[in-house]
Formats: C-alpha cells, structure tokens, sequence
C-alpha cells in the first residue's frame, strides 16, 4: 500500500479468526465457495485533519456586512453552526479548539485501525461484572440518550431558521422536544448526575460518562470510516463525530440546566414565529445565530455570571486519556496552505453549479452529516439501556449476530441474521448489506483482541473454545451474583491458517468487568441492521450528492466471510426457556444458524449439539468433506441440465448408451449362438435362443425406460437425454441426495423459468395452479435445508399456545415484500406460518405450514427462539 493512501484500518490478515485457503475442505462454520474470493485489501484512510477541520469550520463560509441595532455595519457570518456550544457557555474559540481536539483524536483512532481496540477501565467500568453494573451502565446510556436528543433539536432548529426549510424533520425534532419536556418534568435524572457538584460520585459518573463517549465514538468512527476508501465521506464522517463528541462532553457539565435551554430556544423560536405570522413580516427578531460574530458567546458568558451559573473548569487532567483537552488549538482556515481554495469549497461550488438554481448547499450537506452521526450514535447507546420487550432483567441477554452461507456451491447465498437486545430478528441476503456488516465484524475482533491481551497480561489468558473458571465474584457484594457474561466470536475469511484461533471451533471468553462488557457490546451493536443499513444510506446520498459512483467508489472491499459473534449472560441462559436441553427452540446464538456444518442432510451426522461436540474432529471434517464433495457433484451437473418451464431435461448419454450396449449383446450374443450352434442340439431351431435374447434385449430397455421416469420418448432416449417432471424422477436420474436437489431448485429458482406444482411446492415462488402442469415437488423438505436455503421457522407464543412464523431471506425477497424480521409483539397475514407446530409423539410429526389468512391472521405476544429441529420434514 502507497504511504500517500494512508492508514490501514482493517485487519491484515484476520489474524486468530479466519480461515486457510490451502484446506479447502473445512467448512466450520460454512462452506467455501467453488471461485477463489478476490484479494482482500483493507480500506485505507485517505481524508487529512486539514481536510477534517475544514469541513468542520464550513460555517465560516461567505461573511456579509449587514445593520444590527444601528448604522454601524457589522460582520456576522451567513452560515448558521450546526452543534454549535454558544448556549452552553462555551465562547467561539474554546468551542473551534473542542473541535479540533475531538478531530485529532478520532483521526488518530482510525489510522490506528489494525491494532486492538482498548477501553481503559477506571470509575464506574472497574465494577465487576454484575447486576449493579449494568444498572450503573443504563444510567450512563440514559443520561447520553438525553444529550443526544438535545444535540438533535438544536440542530433541526437549525435547519427550521434556514432558508430551506424542507430539509427540516419536524416528526425528529418533535420527539426529542417531548422526550426532554418529560424527562424536564420528571426529573428523573440518574442519581449521579443530580449528586452535588464536587462530590466523589459525581466526578465519578461524569469521568465515566465521558470515557464512554469517547470509546463510542472512537468505534462508530472506525466503522463508518472504513466504509469507503474516499476523502469527502471519511472527512464527513469525522466532522460530524467531532462536533457531536464535543457537544455531549460539554452538555454532561449541568445536564438538567442545559435541557432546559435547548427547551427554552425551541420555545422563543415558536414564538417569534407566532409573532411574524401575526404581524405578515418576513424576517423575525435577531436570533443568537445572527449576532455579529465574536459577540454571541461573551453576551452568553455575561449571561451565565449574572443567573449564578458555574463555569466549567478546564483542566485538561479532568478528562480521560485522549479526551477533549483545551490546549494546542488552531485558529479556523479558509483556505489551505498554499493559498489555493479549499476542497470542501470547490465540491460546494460544483453543486450549486450543477442546480437549475443558486442556492447554498451547506445546509443540505451539514444536515446529511449531522442526522447520519446522530443516528449512528442513537442505534448504539439506546440498546446499552436495557433489553426492551424481551422481559428479561437487566443483566439478561442475548445479542447476537450470525453471517452463514447458504445456497449451493455454483450459487452461493450470504445470509445475515441479527438478534438484538430484546430478542427480535431481522435478516437480510443482500451481498452489499453484508459487505458493510463485515465492517462491524471487524470492530467486534478487535475489541477481542484488546481484552484477550489485557486478561493475558493479568494471568487469565483463556484458551479456544474453553470458558474461565475464575470470576470476580470476591468483589461482588454478597447479596449480589455474577451476572456471567461471555463473548463468543467466529470469524472466516478465507485467509489465515486452520490453527488459529476462532476458526474450527468459537473463541470464548469470560468478561469480568464493565469495562470488558462494554468494550464488547458497542462493537456488537454496530452489527445490527439499523446500523449497517445506516451505513449504506449514507454512502447512497453522499454519491448521489456528490454525483459519485457508490458501487465503484462508496462500497467497501470486504471479502466472501462467515462470521458469528455472541454476547450472552448466564442471567439470560437461567431465565430462557429456549436454554433449556428439551425445548424444540434456541436464540440466534445456539441455534443452527450458528452451525451451518449441521445445514446439510447426512445419515451420519448427528443433529443435536451434544452429539456433534461429543464426535471427533477427525470424524467431523471426514463427514463434511462427504457433504462437500456430494453437493460439488450435483453443482457441476446441475450446470448441464436443460431448466424449462414445466420440467428438467437431463443428460444422461452414458446411462443410455449402457443400456444400448447391454440390449446389443445381447441381441448379436444370440445371433452368433444361432450361428455357432447350428443342428449340434437335435430337435432345437437355435435361432429360438437368437429370438429369446432379442425379447430379453428389449424387455431390458422397457425396464431402464420406466424404471427411473414415467415417460420417456423414444427420440429423447436415443439422443441420450431424459425429461423429469418431478423431484422424485430427478433424483432417481441424477442419484443426488433429495435434500441437496430440493435446496439446488429452490436456491435457483429466481435464475431459472421453472414452474413447480405440489404438493410440497408451498414454499417456492412460480406455482401452477392446474396440478396437470408443473415440475412436481413430491420430496418433504428438512427444517435444516430451509435454513440453508434462507428460509427460517421462528417459534413464537400466543395466547391460546404457539406458532411457527417463517423468516424469508431468499435471493430477492426484499422485492417480494416477504418477512424479513420479525418484533416481540406483532402479527402475520399473508406468508407462511405453522399453527400448530408438532410434539412429541403427535401421530402427523411434520411441520404443515399454509397461508395465514389475510383478515385476522395470527397474532404472537412473544418471540421463543429459532425453531431448532433440524431433521423435521416440512410439509
């Protein structure tokens, strides 16, 4: 790599967590694909600090000359700031050196992205790992949560005081008002943060707080700057995460005060906007933001004195480590160094000369910047609070996060299944959207990594695939027990040795501490949907903002990968049913998702996870080193069958001219009997024996005819071909496993024109509603071939028992508008679900689904888990 392109922030290798390409045969957790993967290449930073600061002081764009409150000409900025600190006792150069500060610390992150993520655990993150510690963890998250929705309406004031007033989201702002009115009316502060100014706890919640801030933002900038290897995104991303960090820290300083004047601003607004409706005027009274620069924040300042409030004490030691220090701070620039006109200008300038009309973009530009950094940050501290509708305590989860490869070897299908802190699903088969997860995977290794040395460097190095015996639970209080949390990663790229670890079997490891747990968890989280779909959104619009080609120069370069990652407590193990060893349903985490060396049929793999893990690894890869080369096999023939409408036309030459060359000896082996005999046998024609071998030869082909298809047309044998009309005559022909054909037709079936009937063609897409028409599926499918064919049964509960509910992650389901996740509470019209799923010794032991009716349907109050039986037959 060019020293000009940067720092890598990606892994080269995966080192610990990826698979050889020189054994190609293993497949734990998935198969490898028959093409070798294009060469993986980390993306790199390419974006400056320069280029950094300069699209954080974009504000400082055109300055005007205008009258404020005399004749004396004045010169204020045009621009509007977006988190600006002026109402938060914060005065213009304090506020650019935040910045600044913040900028040089996530640009410093980022360039470090190959090393090992590392939060360092002091205040509330030394506690160890219990019930009391996530309690002390959700009241960090709820004050931040709190910050983040005063960040967001000061920002959407913004854009409602702009001349464009569509870019602004009256539903956002209107949330956040409410949420912090309520919490305004409530006062229910967390009990640190209302401690008296000074006191241990207080300095202790408010380093901690800060400690968080800076660790999310750190890994939030590591992902998102890895999306693409292009300056104007990674400066964007950087600008926004900056400004937002300085912004939450400063905010963290009198919470409740300063809610109540993002509060107070929205309400003068609203207002002034009364009054110039009123009286028809076209400008309003003077906000803040127009008064003459270098004057707001000192009249802010003054303001402070006079109501008694404390200014904040800038001692740079008060902060953590690489926190936001007052010292070394630049004054703002508008040009570069060398006196030329600065990138970010030129790409605003192209815009507004590529509009029908003159307009400034700043405000479309700063408003995509600031609602993708506060979303991003939104998705990741919510889920830190607690486990939503799950009904779990606090301490009780299971987050969990599965990429498998399903679909066949010549059609490989990634699937990408995510359960969350409340125990919902959402999957999803879209090759980009799993490009962009990898991104996350890649976070949740490092932070592996960091805690793996740390315990390492404390004597409690742990070794794959075994757990910690040692706890802290001295430490806990003895009314108090440990919560048990443990991480689970398997990571496969294709590029690193089998020996390594978290590759033939997950890495585990015991978190001790809230520190550990929360340096595991904020990258955990950032491989949820809303975060990697956050992601794509935003590298969407910038390409199209800035006329960017998204596919060549916004996607990142993630290679074909496997990947399950898991974190889990024993709270949760104790407290779920779908842990215990009899139920027929399991979370993301112990589900079969999360084995997809148990997604194919063989009569001599077991199915249950005990049996497995007892099996040998010798016996293992030799079982699916079977299953590999079997489902090779049948892609390759699969790519010389004829797919047509109504039916499939295969080659079977070999298998004809067999039958011809036994029917041809037999014919010519009487003749020459005939002949070689002659009148030797008194009172004996010998050419009765001629006669009897040409009735054998021919009743030889009637059976090779009929014994493998119903019909089979004269021409089409001796051109050495045969038509098969259904899934039975199919496997007779071609001799391939039945579950390995049903999931090559399924896998295939929006490549091909095949049209199925029943009676097991439920689940494919193209039916023919004639049963006299149609490719016959008359082969029951397993539970674990509709797994690996991306479709998942999902048990739920309702009120008068339970139901199976399936998860359609097939090649273009999004376009079918099938269901793709699903909530705790919901219900189901229309797609396939089982009503009454099988028990144990019913006399029908298969899984009917049919259509839910489309008035009523079925409603569940509860997700259970994945429906777990993998050697079920699917009706």
């Amino acid at each position: 790599m060019e020293a000009k392109k940067g720092a890598s922030i990606l892994p080269r290798p995966f080192a610990g967590f990826v698979k050889s390409q020189a054994d190609p045969e293993k497949l734990t957790p998935t198969r490898q694909l028959s093409m070798p993967p294009p060469k993986y290449r980390p993306t790199a930073v390419v974006t400056t600090l320069e280029n950094v600061l300069e699209t954080v002081r974009a504000y400082q764009g055109d300055q005007h000359k205008v009258v404020v409150g005399g004749s004396d000409p004045r010169l204020i900025n045009k621009r509007a700031k977006f988190d600006q600190l002026a109402a938060y006792d914060i005065s213009d150069e304090d506020e650019d050196k935040l910045w600044e500060t913040e900028a040089k610390r996530l640009l410093a992150a980022v360039k470090q992205g190959e090393d090992s993520l590392t939060f360092k655990t002091y205040g509330l993150f030394q506690q160890p790992d219990s019930k009391s510690s996530y309690d002390h963890l959700a009241a960090l998250a709820d004050q931040l949560l709190v910050n983040l929705h005063i960040c967001r309406l000061d920002n959407e004031l913004v854009l409602l005081r702009s001349d464009d007033e569509k870019l602004h989201n009256s539903s956002a702002m209107t949330t956040s008002e409410e949420i912090i009115k309520n919490r305004l009316q409530n006062g229910n502060w967390p009990g640190e943060a209302k401690a008296k100014k000074g006191s241990n706890a207080a300095k202790d919640f408010t380093r901690s707080y800060i400690a968080l801030v800076d660790y999310i933002t750190t890994v939030v900038a590591r992902y998102v700057v890895s999306g693409a290897e292009n300056d104007a995104w990674q400066r964007r991303a950087l600008a926004g995460l900056a400004r937002h960090s300085a912004k939450l820290k400063i905010l963290a300083r009198a919470p409740e005060r300063y809610a109540n004047r993002s509060i107070e601003a929205s309400k003068q607004y609203r207002a002034e906007r009364r009054v110039m409706s009123a009286f028809d005027t076209s400008k309003g009274l003077l906000d803040d933001e127009d008064a003459p620069s270098g004057t707001r924040n000192n009249m802010a300042h003054r303001n402070a004195h006079k109501r008694g409030d404390d200014m904040w004490d800038y001692n740079f030691n008060y902060y953590p480590p690489g926190g936001m220090g007052m010292g070394m701070g630049m004054m703002p620039m508008h040009r570069h160094r060398d006196g030329q006109q600065s990138q970010y200008k030129k790409e605003l300038d192209a815009l507004i000369n590529l509009q029908d009309h003159k307009e400034d973009l700043y405000f479309t530009d700063n408003a995509a910047i600031f609602r993708f950094t506060s979303s991003s940050l939104f998705k990741v501290v919510y889920p830190l609070m607690a486990s939503g509708g799950s009904g779990f305590p606090i301490d009780g989860f299971d987050i969990s996060t599965v990429t498998y490869q399903g679909g066949t070897p010549d059609s490989p299908l990634p699937i990408y299944v995510h359960q969350n802190r409340g125990g919902e699903l959402n999957g999803s088969s879209y090759l980009g959207f799993t490009k962009h997860a990898y991104l996350a995977f890649a976070q949740v290794k490092h932070a592996v990594e960091g805690i793996r040395k740390a315990q390492a460097d404390r004597g409690k190095d742990l070794k794959p695939g075994t757990e910690s015996r040692e706890t802290s639970s001295d430490s806990i209080h003895a009314h108090e027990l440990e919560s048990g949390t443990l991480v689970t990663i398997q990571l496969q790229d294709g590029t690193s040795g089998p020996d390594e670890p978290g590759v033939d079997q997950p890495l585990k490891l015991r978190l001790t501490n809230l520190g550990e747990i929360v340096a595991i968890m904020v990258p955990v989280l950032l491989t949820g949907p809303d975060a990697v779909s956050g992601l794509q959104t935003a590298l969407r619009k910038l390409g199209d903002l800035l006329s960017i080609d998204v596919e060549e120069k916004l996607t990142p370069n993630s290679p074909d990968f496997t990947a399950m990652v898991s974190i889990r407590t024993r709270t949760f193990q104790s407290a779920s049913s779908s842990c215990l060893p009899e139920a027929d349903f399991r979370p993301l985490s112990l589900s079969l998702l999360a084995h997809a060396d148990r997604q194919i049929s063989h009569p001599k793999v077991p199915t249950t996870t005990a049996a497995w893990d007892r099996a040998s690894t010798a016996t293992i890869k030799q079982r699916i080193q079977e299953i590999q080369q079997r489902r090779e096999r049948l892609a390759q023939q699969g790519r010389e069958w004829d797919v047509e409408e109504l039916a499939v036309r295969v080659k079977c030459a070999k298998y004809v001219y067999t039958v011809l060359a036994i029917a041809t000896t037999l014919v010519i082996g009487g003749l020459v009997c005939g002949f070689t005999v002659g009148e030797s046998i008194v009172g004996v024609d010998p050419f009765n024996i001629a006669t009897f071998s040409w009735l054998l030869a021919g009743f030889v082909i009637l059976i090779a005819k009929s014994i493998r298809v119903v019909e089979w047309p004269w021409r089409d044998f001796l051109l050495g071909r045969v038509t098969c009309r259904s899934l039975s005559e199919l496997r007779a022909v071609t001799g391939a496993n039945e579950q390995d054909l049903y999931l090559y037709l399924l896998t295939k079936e929006s490549e091909t024109a095949l049209i199925t009937r029943g009676p097991y063609n439920k689940l494919f897409v193209r039916k023919e509603e004639h049963s006299s028409g149609g490719f016959s599926i008359d082969v029951k499918p397993e539970v674990r071939t509709l797994v690996a064919a991306g479709l998942i049964l999902v048990k739920v509960s309702m009120q008068d028992g339970s139901a199976l509910v399936c998860l359609d992650l097939r090649r273009g389901s999004e376009k079918r508008d099938s269901r793709t996740s699903i909530q705790q509470v919901g219900s189901e019209a229309g797609d396939h679900v089982c009503r009454y799923p099988p028990r144990q010794g019913d006399r029908n032991p298969d899984v009917e689904l049919s259509r839910a009716p489309m008035w009523g349907g079925l409603r569940w109050n509860k997700i259970l888990g994945i429906y777990h039986s993998a050697d079920r037959k699917v009706r």
